[in-house]
């Protein structure tokens, strides 16, 4: 099994320190959102690398990006299908109205809907044969049990023609904690299809 951390790129040229670790009732662990001020309600750390890549700023683009449920593929494929071609040719109207006509199919398997326009924003950033490919793997039925999506889709958005470039998905980890086996298989599949993928280790100071 290939180590992802011995190409961990690309770099995202934010701070990875962080501070006030403290662990909640439901075992995640939360710091600090601001080291400047050191003070306010604690907040994990995907929220935090979130806040940090979409204060980064660049001449004609806007950082953005957004969370990702374990089951954010699997719940695709209930309001949308398995067809990446289909799929790929919804506007954001259409995609929003299958999710809402689905709700009760996605709850009810414990699954996390997206918005229609974070939705939009990864098949934008997707080739066909990636979403497929993408599909395929978590619909497995062999597969059930396996999850290791990572934990951020991160990108910049043109000010003008909104188009998507620096695209990564993002596996948040605390400086010495370890990858699972699903984390480390989902990430080298992305890159195997072409896909920036990497491991973000915070320091806790």
């Amino acid at each position: 099994m290939v180590n992802p951390e011995l190409n961990n790129s690309p770099a995202l040229y934010i701070s990875n320190v962080v501070y006030g670790r403290e662990r909640r009732k439901d075992g995640r662990v939360i710091y600090f959102p601001n080291n400047k001020l050191l003070e306010g309600q604690k907040v994990i750390p995907e929220k935090i690398i979130l806040k940090r890549w979409r204060m980064r700023e660049f001449a004609h683009n806007v950082a953005r990006g957004f969370r990702l449920s374990p089951n954010f593929w699997r719940a695709i494929s209930i309001a949308l299908g398995k067809d990446a071609l289909k799929i790929k040719s919804l506007n954001k109207n259409e995609i929003e109205i299958s999710f809402t006509n689905h709700q009760e199919a996605i709850r009810s398997n414990n699954f996390k809907a997206q918005s229609a326009s974070n939705i939009t924003e990864i098949f934008k950033s997707l080739e066909t044969y990636q979403l497929q490919s993408i599909l395929d793997r978590h619909l497995d039925p062999d597969r059930v049990d396996k999850y290791g999506t990572p934990d951020l889709f991160l990108y910049t958005s043109h000010k003008t023609t909104h188009s998507i470039s620096r695209a990564c998905f993002i596996e948040v980890k605390r400086h010495n904690e370890a990858l699972s086996n699903d984390q480390i298989d989902e990430i080298n599949f992305l890159r195997s299809i072409g896909l920036k993928s990497r491991v973000f280790r915070l320091n806790e100071l």
